[in-house]
């Protein structure tokens, strides 16, 4: 995926999450909680300092640089070393996808309320979600997986979830808009995965379009949700294939 693509589907996604459960109002209540009504500017001063120099520790120990982020619209990522084993999620990816090798970076995209800066997206998210690429001969990713935790009320807003399973919404936009097509199911290893084409199209894409495979699940025992996306293709079969790759290797 470009810089270019990112940043669309960024903004996009933010901007057109589905409303949240009243469980994630409260989250956002108790976050403004913490950062807002600090009466003692001694102690805000002192916040301050250690904020930064938590951040600036967390930049330099774990490795973390700013990768492309969105301080207007809610979403800021950051990359890192990748790794087969994702510890946050308890969730192993291959080194392989079929002839797809994995890239050597992590993004781990903020989700934070509008206008925060990187340093507090990387410290304090309301929400966080690990995208590893897998590129065919190094170049432009032919496929990306996102995972991100089940624990708290977010996840459904991200992953496009309710009671239903997964619905997906479309968007319609100024420059750039996107659509699903219809969503089937498949049973797998006792796990439903949902997968469906989505096509986008534009000014980024030259006024032409461009479709991509997505195969989404839930994994209950590590509470995580999983989002696999096949870039630039229509092969739903290969899709699947990769994600119950992905399954096989997690299974217990």
């Amino acid at each position: 995926m470009t810089n270019l693509e990112f940043e669309e589907m960024a903004i996009h996604t933010v901007q057109h999450f589905p409303v949240p459960e009243s469980s994630f109002e409260e989250i956002r209540r108790k976050h403004k909680l913490r950062t807002q009504h600090v009466t003692v500017r001694t102690l805000v001063k002192k916040k301050r300092v250690l904020a930064a120099l938590l951040a600036a520790a967390l930049v330099i120990l774990s490795g973390l640089s700013v990768y492309a982020g969105q301080s207007g619209n809610g979403m800021w990522a950051f990359y890192r070393a990748s790794s087969t084993y994702l510890g946050k999620f308890d969730f192993y990816l291959p080194e392989k996808l079929a002839a797809a090798s994995m890239s050597e970076e992590t993004q781990w995209l903020k989700i934070v309320p509008h206008g925060v800066s990187w340093k507090d997206a990387l410290s304090n998210p309301l929400y966080t979600v690990a995208s590893v690429e897998y590129s065919l001969d190094n170049t432009e990713a032919s496929c990306d997986v996102s995972v991100g935790s089940t624990k708290t009320a977010y996840w459904k807003s991200y992953f496009s979830y309710n009671d239903d399973g997964w619905n997906p919404n479309g968007v319609e936009g100024v420059n750039n808009s996107f659509h699903y097509g219809s969503v089937q199911t498949e049973e797998y290893g006792g796990i439903t995965l949902y997968y469906a084409q989505m096509t986008m199209w534009g000014t980024a894409y030259e006024n032409g379009s461009v479709s991509d495979e997505i195969v989404t699940w839930v994994d209950i025992s590590r509470n995580i949700c999983v989002r696999l996306c096949l870039l630039n293709s229509t092969d739903e079969e290969a899709a699947l294939a990769f994600a119950k790759e992905i399954l096989a290797l997690n299974s217990n």
